[in-house]
């Protein structure tokens, strides 16, 4: 019996120290096996370890998953994500968009999975949420690549002003509807005001130059007019924008602004806008000013550039897609699905711990209590609808976006996929040869009579024409199909 006990006690203390030492696993040790890699672009919060661990928290108790976001900088976003796209390296999930790692070009080149079986089993609310047409926006052959972000259906282009000019000089900001607008006031802040009227990054410079266009490809220019008097609804032209009167002009007003310094003349020092500038541009939803000055710093009003479209584009302006290579797909459906749909986690992973990042007020608004957890835009990690709305906004703010995205004017293209699986050398050179113009011809560095003829010849020997037809002519079939 005596043997037996001391056995029974030796098996009793090995035991002991087994459980002990699984208990002793550092978090490391445990995430290597049970976390989830997200990528989103912006920047990393200052108080990113505080709230990922109260992410990770209730993410143990839903859906026993651990979290890692990782960050890079709209300047280095695209690049880092290529980078582990090309190398196979390990990551989960991705922000995308049309411009930035494009959505596109990637669900094309086969570096996304298909979700289509397992939404319909992990991701049943994420279904009924997101509206058809964003799904269809995402969707190629019937298989869909992304979950989109449910915000704002339609682009809805504003020039944004800081308020701190536009009320000093009284400027009837409302009427500024177009560049040649706009000439005047930067002219005045520019002899009264120790200030850059325009700060343009090096790497975008100008945004939003084709306005009037909806751009199959953003990484090549490549798109149809929204409004085109000389087409019907059975010949819809791609054109180079760079090739026309609308885009031609712009250009020409932008390299003047950078002659009279209206632009900031030292682009390779900014990898992102600087924190005030007395104009800026973007696609805005109702309220965009409130979250803006919670992002920036400062006050600004805002003033439509032109008619709200519903466009190709905009279907997936904002997708998180799952990589090929990822380990935990049914996990990953699982999480962009409790995101989207679960209010304490959107709010978690957008604004921080409530009572230490945010208070919320009586009357149900959120109040930022500091900067601590900024860095990302709220529309990376998923949609709007399940977010608290933040202090100053009315209580209606998603409410009124709701309103706004059901009556947009459509692209006439809406709906269409370009298939450029065929076209991976071609694409891969053009995007090359107009990233090497584009920072040239786009912040005014460089005359566009001279250097757009270089690039539009550039682009021709590198197979642009070659791209453009056969966009052509899938268009072409699809809509003929369509009708």
């Amino acid at each position: 019996m005596g043997k037996i006990r001391y056995i029974v006690l030796f098996f009793s203390l090995l035991l002991m120290l087994f459980f002990s030492s699984c208990n002793s696993l550092s978090e490391d040790d445990f995430y290597k096996n049970n976390t989830i890699i997200w990528w989103m672009i912006g920047e990393k919060p200052q108080d990113y370890n505080d709230v990922i661990k109260e992410i990770n928290l209730y993410l143990n108790e839903k859906l026993s998953i651990n979290l890692e976001i990782k960050y890079a900088d709209e300047d280095s976003y695209e690049e880092t994500i290529q980078n582990l796209i090309l190398t196979g390296q390990n990551y989960d999930i991705a922000w995308s968009s049309g411009s930035v790692n494009s959505f596109m070009l990637n669900a094309n080149n086969g570096f996304y999975k298909d979700l289509s079986d397992m939404l319909d089993l992990y991701g049943a609310d994420l279904k009924k949420f997101i509206p058809e047409s964003l799904w269809k926006g995402v969707s190629f052959n019937g298989n869909i690549y992304g979950i989109p972000s449910y915000k704002n259906l339609a682009e809805n282009p504003n020039y944004i002003f800081s308020k701190e000019y536009i009320d000093k000089y009284n400027i009837d900001y409302l009427n500024i509807k177009s560049m040649e607008d706009l000439e005047f006031f930067l002219k005045k802040i520019k002899d009264n005001e120790n200030v850059i009227p325009i700060n343009l990054t090096y790497k975008d410079g100008y945004k939003y130059i084709f306005d009037e266009f909806d751009m199959i490809l953003e990484t090549i220019p490549m798109g149809v007019l929204f409004n085109d008097e000389n087409q019907d609804d059975n010949t819809i032209s791609i054109l180079n924008p760079f090739e026309t009167d609308i885009v031609k002009k712009k250009l020409d007003l932008i390299y003047k602004w950078n002659k009279l310094n209206y632009i900031n003349s030292n682009f390779k020092k900014y990898k992102d806008i600087p924190s005030f500038s007395f104009l800026s541009m973007e696609d805005v939803y109702p309220y965009f000013d409130v979250d803006f000055e919670a992002l920036h710093g400062y006050s600004v009003v805002l003033s439509p550039r032109y008619e709200s479209y519903y466009s190709l584009k905009s279907t997936f302006s904002s997708v998180n897609a799952i990589s090929i290579n990822s380990n935990y797909t049914k996990e990953s459906v699982q999480l962009l699905n409790l995101v989207n749909t679960d209010k304490y986690l959107r709010n978690l992973i957008s604004y921080g711990i409530e009572g230490k990042h945010y208070i919320k007020e009586d009357t149900g608004l959120i109040k930022k209590l500091n900067t601590n957890y900024d860095g990302v835009d709220i529309h990376v990690p998923g949609g709007f609808l399940n977010l608290d709305i933040m202090s100053p906004a009315e209580p209606s703010k998603w409410e009124d976006l709701s309103n706004l995205n059901k009556n947009p004017i459509k692209s006439p293209i809406l709906g269409f996929w370009f298939d450029t699986s065929k076209l991976k050398t071609e694409i891969g050179v053009c995007t090359t040869i107009y990233n090497k113009y584009k920072s040239l011809i786009l912040t005014g560095i460089e005359d566009p009579e001279i250097f757009v003829l270089q690039m539009i010849d550039d682009l021709n020997k590198g197979g642009y024409q070659k791209i453009l037809s056969s966009a052509q002519e899938q268009l072409n079939k699809y809509i003929q199909n369509r009708d």
